[in-house]
């Protein structure tokens, strides 16, 4: 669907946003879920941490997937994601006291993680924004 413009219209949009932070969330999750039992086996915190992590990252698929409104669970997906690549950027560069006091390599899965996380929160940063030119009624009627 086209806007008068050329342009993708405001719900495409949206739709679309919706997908790469349900993408997002649902690759992180596979990604941290994957490293919990050897954090476990490393430093029980740091497992912990990386458990939660899946707990909330999954939550918010279920909130984003059943929102009539993505507008709704976007901040939270956001704030979430971006606590993820601060967490790894400290990981990387500083550590992570106090559940992680050595600073860890850079790895190849912990970057594409990044970039796909980033792009998630680009995303749920996009909901967040009301929709310009599109009533809340014409937004739900064209969601259905």
């Amino acid at each position: 669907m086209r806007s008068t413009l050329g342009l993708p219209s405001p719900i495409v949009s949206t739709t679309l946003s919706r997908n790469v932070v349900l993408v997002a969330c649902a690759a992180s999750a596979g990604v941290h879920a994957g490293l919990v039992p050897s954090h476990l086996d490393e430093n029980l915190r740091l497992g912990i941490a990386f458990a939660a992590s899946v707990g909330l990252l999954l939550a918010l698929i279920v909130s984003l997937w059943r929102a009539g409104d993505p507008a709704r669970p976007a901040a939270p997906a956001a704030a979430v994601l971006a606590a993820l690549v601060v967490a790894y950027l400290l990981s990387r560069t500083v550590g992570l006291a106090p559940l992680e006091e050595d600073v860890e390599p850079v790895d190849a899965i912990g970057l594409l993680t990044q970039v796909v996380q980033v792009a998630g929160l680009i995303a749920a940063l996009h909901l967040c924004q009301p929709m310009r030119g599109v009533s809340a009624r014409a937004a739900r009627r064209e969601r259905s």
